[in-house]
């Protein structure tokens, strides 16, 4: 994952149920937030969010055909009962402008 964003990254942390942040290894203010939701409840609450910031956009990465991308730069496909999401923030620009990295990494983690 390091590789995909271009910044070292630490092992990761759970930082909530089903959230797990890795961190900038030589830059705390680089962040991956991987969340995994199996809840539906839970499920419906992220979806519902990512409604009422707007309309999202298709997701064109490799090997993903039923991802889509958030006005806030969060990447996620909804499959078998489960929203898999990404957000990357490490370059200091807005993470709407890394969600090519969110996809790619987003990607990675289902391929595995």
């Amino acid at each position: 994952m390091s590789e995909i964003v271009g910044v070292p990254l630490d092992d990761g942390t759970v930082t909530g149920a089903g959230l797990c942040q890795f961190t900038g290894v030589n830059d705390q203010s680089a962040a991956v937030l991987a969340q995994w939701l199996t809840d539906p409840g839970d499920r419906q609450s992220f979806l519902d969010l990512q409604s009422s910031l707007g309309d999202p956009r298709p997701l064109r990465v490799a090997g993903i055909t039923d991802g889509f991308i958030g006005p806030d730069g969060t990447v996620w496909v909804d499959r078998d009962g489960v929203v898999y999401s990404v957000w990357v923030s490490v370059t200091g620009e807005p993470a709407t402008a890394q969600t090519s990295k969110a996809g790619m990494v987003l990607a990675l983690w289902l391929a595995a």
